[in-house]
């Protein structure tokens, strides 16, 4: 009975979390004019199935303009293949949807307050916005099972194999890349190509903000704290999206609100700092996820008496509500 009331608890949080991210993203995506991160792989993969090179075809032209090569790997592409079909904002809101879904199922065993939280949380909020692999990669991070979808953000992916290391996951991920060079054998060469011919995403342990993140290495035996490490040392944008897999780290109910009121007040700031500019110099500037998610993150890590303790519960544990 209790195996029956868990499925159906997972199965709920699926379902809800599914249709508010792909209700929260139709609405984000329908604006007009507007188009987030989603266009480049669901343009990217329509090219690779037309035969085409996305690495070197990219929308210059009305409706749809990418400034930047293509930065993902073709990975991200193949895995969006089942999204092509559809116009680019219900492509959007429908990739978002099954990302939320999958994130609900993972979370929860950590009981409806916490995934709420994480939902409504502004790492999510500009996830959904900007349809990004994010939840995907939070929720592989969750379910062994789903461990493949690491290869499709690689940054964001090997900071889920430091927190929860798997051979699912390891395996999954290289077997999957491998697979995708039987479509296109010199994807990595262009794909690197293309990363480096950019703007570079920054690495938060790069910068002065970056150095406090190092104190989590006191409890190197957390995998909380490799989390937090490893997402530090990696590149990645500054726009909160990459920053939900540090809600991977909070397990109390104390934890979770705290860090869910610190994004939530930084990205208001951040968002305020932006002023709907699209300089790179404000893109890329990661003050407000080092304040907002960082330090936060780490300050939790910290003030645990017992940090190896409370680290991640296993995938299927029970449902239940999270610890005062």
């Amino acid at each position: 009975m209790r195996v029956t009331r868990a499925l159906r608890t997972r199965l709920a949080a699926t379902i809800a979390a599914g249709g508010y991210g792909g209700v929260l993203a139709w609405a984000l995506a329908a604006r007009p004019g507007f188009f987030g991160d989603h266009l480049a792989w669901w343009f990217g993969a329509r090219v690779l199935l037309a035969g085409g090179n996305p690495y070197a075809t990219l929308p210059s032209g009305p409706p749809y303009h990418i400034a930047d090569p293509l930065f993902y790997p073709l990975t991200a592409l193949v895995a969006a293949v089942p999204f092509t079909p559809f116009p680019l904002a219900l492509s959007h809101a429908l990739f978002v949807a099954l990302g939320s879904a999958l994130l609900g199922w993972g979370l929860a065993p950590r009981g409806w307050l916490h995934l709420a939280l994480v939902l409504l949380s502004f790492p999510f909020l500009m996830a959904a916005n900007l349809g990004q692999w994010s939840p995907y990669i939070a929720a592989a991070a969750l379910t062994p099972a789903l461990g493949w979808l690491v290869a499709c953000k690689p940054n964001l992916g090997l900071a889920a194999m430091a927190w929860r290391p798997s051979w699912a996951m390891i395996v999954g991920g290289a077997a999957f890349a491998a697979l995708t060079l039987l479509v296109m054998p010199s994807w990595p060469l262009e794909w690197l190509a293309s990363v480096r011919s950019g703007h570079a995403h920054p690495s938060p342990l790069r910068t002065l903000l970056g150095l406090p993140v190092l104190l989590a290495l006191l409890r190197w035996r957390s995998a909380d704290a490799r989390l937090v490490i490893a997402m530090a040392a990696l590149p990645q944008t500054a726009l909160f999206a990459d920053q939900l897999l540090l809600f991977l780290v909070p397990k109390s109910r104390r934890e979770l609100m705290f860090l869910a009121f610190t994004s939530i007040v930084g990205g208001l700031l951040f968002t305020l700092h932006l002023r709907g500019s699209t300089d790179p110099a404000r893109l890329l500037d990661l003050r407000y996820v080092m304040l907002a998610m960082y330090w936060p993150a780490v300050a939790i890590i910290l003030a645990r008496r017992d940090a190896v303790a409370r680290d991640a519960e296993p995938p299927d544990a029970r449902p239940r509500p999270p610890a005062p």
